[in-house]
């Protein structure tokens, strides 16, 4: 099926992002998104809403982990002391925090993801993966991850990336958390 909604100017793009995704394996360096990010942000809005399936959300656990898996930072919330501090207490106050994240509306380092069918001129078909957050009153803002040949593809790409996805929360180890830890 041809988008029918993306401007002629954009279709050059949408065949080389297809021929990378049968390409690539998922190791492509994209061109330059910006132009199909802004259509999706403004014109093209509506024929993305429409495409959506099921609302998955995933989080930017290192972006998180990097603002707030910290002995300081624990301490500052918790209200304890720096030696009180222990491996137990880190992974509770992680595992709070990461349950946060998924609240609706808190969004700070979460972001639904979707998946738009694109067909390039040839008539050969991808997935076009990318995570959006609302902004309230200033919009949705997408962020492209690039075109892939399924979605469980564009899904690994996350997961490879340092996204959780919160049908995967549960699965999170003690070990990964603190990994990312900052300790002292």
């Amino acid at each position: 099926m041809q988008v029918p909604s993306v401007p002629k100017k954009l279709q050059p793009l949408i065949d080389e992002l297809v021929n990378l995704s049968l390409k690539a394996e998922g190791h492509a360096i994209y061109p330059d998104m910006s132009q199909l990010e802004e259509w999706l942000e403004d014109e093209g809005y509506e024929f993305a809403f429409e495409c959506w399936k099921d609302e998955l959300v995933v989080l930017d656990l290192k972006k998180l982990a990097e603002s707030s898996f910290s002995d300081s930072a624990l301490c500052a919330h918790a209200g304890v002391d720096n030696d009180q501090v222990d491996d137990i207490l880190r992974v509770e106050h992680a595992r709070g925090l990461i349950q946060y994240e998924f609240e609706p509306g808190v969004e700070t380092y979460a972001y639904t993801i979707h998946q738009l069918p694109i067909t390039d001129n040839s008539g050969r078909s991808a997935v076009l993966g990318y995570k959006m957050q609302q902004h309230g009153q200033c919009g949705s803002k997408f962020h492209l991850s690039g075109a892939f040949q399924s979605e469980k593809e564009f899904l690994e790409k996350l997961r490879c990336s340092g996204y959780l996805l919160q049908t995967e929360i549960d699965d999170i180890s003690e070990a990964l958390i603190l990994g990312l830890w900052e300790k002292g």
